[in-house]
């Protein structure tokens, strides 16, 4: 009679992974019940697949709606929205479009969260032990920001990008440590999963740039098989980029100029890597490589070509993605988006101390011990020293910008975890007690260990957060999925789309529930959007208010009083003569006609356009 098969302790993390997401779902501030979602992106993400689905125009990405009437088209790429679209696919039959997008669209990220543990498993598998790996799951799901990224109801492109730099860093470890020479495969995929990443979002250039400087760097200490390496894995980056030009743009536009979104200018940078590295292959069997000098120069001089051929062809690659972004839009909109926000604040030291310890804490214990692993795993020394380079670049861009932090803590949890088992075995050396008490207190320590350790940061969160003021802070209570879903179903106003003067963050939701189009969405090329919404709302004379309105043939002005974006149109001289402030006392000019609305919506107010009246 065969053995019943023994549970692998992995699943343990994916079993634990369904709980953690369930109870996210239950949060008492989860938009499911409301069918609404988390954020805006995941909007405007959804706008965008049902247009694509509806008309079949692939190389469109014009929302017709945003920046009414004139349209405002995306930076986004379509992977996303073909894995939304796939994912829907077989809803559509029994739901209809719109419900199987939205359906898909609660649980993609989710998904993508149990495909990037199985990611994080095999990435870290030269790390770790089978058991170890098990420890590494369970830390993993308590990151603040990771568990962010992989929320339901969150369907953008930020898990995708995720998994994909697991993966990669799974490649990068191994190409780090292999002794003879690289394994082709193991650098073509990695290469190809960066350009993948590249074509999602191109925030993927700075791990890409960080691997390369890596195989860079272990090519001037140790020569191996680092050339050939950085060689293949730069053919994959250029082979994953230049399809992509193929098929997310048409020919006419495979030239065409973009920073923010894959574009020529990424092949280009992509094609003068390649180069270098072709040279240095090619050379690495000369004795004149031996020298760590001579290739010390050879690597100089081959860093001054590769960027003065990109300064040459795009000099405004430098300026990185949001260099064409108005400098108020710069100002307004990254500093009130909690995504772009600095951890580190001078002016309130305890929030400052409490973001760090969320998001970053755990470097404080994961720093000093990758040192020691650096100094004393031999075995492991040069996956080691990968980690360790990929932190120097990932926390100090989490405390200048909260984005950066997941892949911090994707990095963060290697060393951390390996603390964990140095404490676990610890706690287990010369002790091989027979009793069962004995062994039953000792699994108990055990898992004390991993649950301190694993909650650690987040209870100290809690305690420094309790220390706080919070005496001034007052909730929004901007119910904005009821006022859309009121935007949609009055029938007073809905006897034709409306072009709606709203704050820039309800732009999206407006958009996706409603016939109606919006002026503001928060998204950097519709510049012109948002300062017009910014110019209207702040304007202390009426009249250019009035003439923003007529250009953009507004039929509709509607805002929450209470918005978190209302700082954006007042100070210290428009005081209380903003359009913003006049309207939300209903001291609205002449051309402008208050609308009543009903009790839940007290904290709103919605006006109509009207012609004639003095302004």
């Amino acid at each position: 009679m065969t053995a019943p098969r023994a549970i692998s302790p992995l699943w343990f993390p994916f079993l634990l992974l369904i709980v953690v997401q369930v109870l996210f779902m239950m949060r008492g501030d989860s938009p499911i019940p409301n069918h609404a979602l988390w954020g805006t992106d995941g909007y405007m993400r959804l706008v965008r697949v049902e247009a694509l689905a509806t008309t079949g125009n692939w190389f469109n990405g014009t929302i017709e709606r945003a920046n009414t009437p004139y349209g405002d088209t995306l930076h986004w790429t379509r992977p996303m929205d073909l894995l939304l679209l796939a994912g829907a696919a077989p809803l559509i039959p029994v739901l209809g479009l719109k419900e199987a997008l939205y359906w898909w669209g609660v649980v993609v990220s989710p998904v993508l969260h149990w495909i990037t543990l199985f990611a994080l498993f095999w990435a870290a598998k030269p790390l770790f032990p089978a058991s170890g790996l098990v420890y590494l799951g369970i830390v993993s799901l308590t990151q603040p920001a990771l568990l962010s990224y992989f929320s339901a109801a969150r369907p953008d492109h930020h898990g995708l990008i995720a998994l994909l730099f697991v993966l990669m860093s799974g490649y990068g470890l191994r190409l780090a440590n292999r002794l003879d020479a690289s394994d082709v495969k193991t650098a073509l995929l990695g290469g190809m999963t960066g350009g993948l990443g590249l074509w999602v979002s191109v925030e993927f250039l700075l791990p890409l740039a960080l691997l390369q400087v890596a195989l860079g760097l272990g090519w001037l200490k140790l020569r191996v098989h680092y050339a050939r390496a950085g060689s293949l894995f730069t053919i994959g980056v250029v082979v994953v980029t230049a399809l992509a030009l193929l098929v997310e743009r048409p020919p006419g536009d495979w030239l065409a100029v973009e920073y923010d979104r894959i574009s020529i200018v990424h092949l280009a940078v992509f094609g003068a890597i390649l180069a270098f590295w072709r040279v240095v292959q090619n050379m690495d069997g000369w004795q004149l490589t031996e020298k760590l000098e001579n290739r010390l120069t050879i690597g100089l001089f081959g860093t001054m070509f590769v960027l003065t051929a990109i300064y040459a062809l795009y000099p405004a690659f430098f300026a990185g993605p949001y260099a064409a972004v108005d400098a108020r839009v710069v100002e307004l909109w990254f500093s009130n988006t909690a995504e772009v926000r600095a951890l580190i604040n001078a002016d309130n030291p305890l929030k400052s101390l409490r973001e760090f310890l969320f998001l970053m804490g755990p470097v404080l214990l994961a720093g000093p011990w990758l040192m020691y692993l650096i100094k004393h795993d031999q075995e492991r020394h040069r996956m080691w020293v990968f980690v360790a380079l990929s932190l120097i670049v990932f926390v100090p861009l989490s405390l200048y910008q909260a984005r950066w932090a997941t892949y911090a803590e994707m990095l963060l949890i290697l060393p951390y975890t390996a603390l964990i088992l140095a404490l676990l075995d610890r706690l287990d050396r010369g002790a091989a007690p027979l009793e069962q008490v004995a062994r039953v207190a000792r699994a108990a320590a055990r898992g004390a260990v991993v649950a301190g350790m694993a909650t650690l940061f987040l209870l100290l969160t809690v305690l420094v957060y309790k220390l706080e003021d919070h005496q001034d802070k007052g909730t929004a209570n901007c119910k904005m999925s009821v006022m859309s879903k009121y935007l949609a179903s009055e029938p007073s106003l809905n006897n034709k789309s409306r072009r709606i003067m709203s704050l820039v963050f309800y732009g999206p939701e407006i958009i996706y529930r409603s016939q109606h189009s919006a002026v503001g969405t928060p998204y950097q090329r519709n510049t012109r959007g948002i300062l017009d919404t910014i110019d209207f709302f702040a304007a202390t004379d009426t009249s250019k208010a009035r003439k923003l309105a007529v250009d953009r043939g507004i039929d509709t002005v509607m805002f929450c009083i209470k918005a978190k974006e209302r700082s954006w149109y007042k100070s210290t001289e428009t005081g209380d003569r903003s359009m913003f402030e006049r309207l939300s006392r209903n001291a609205a000019p002449d051309w402008i006609k208050p609308v009543a609305l009903p009790d839940e919506l007290i904290n709103f107010r919605l006006f109509d356009v009207i012609s004639g009246g003095k302004p």
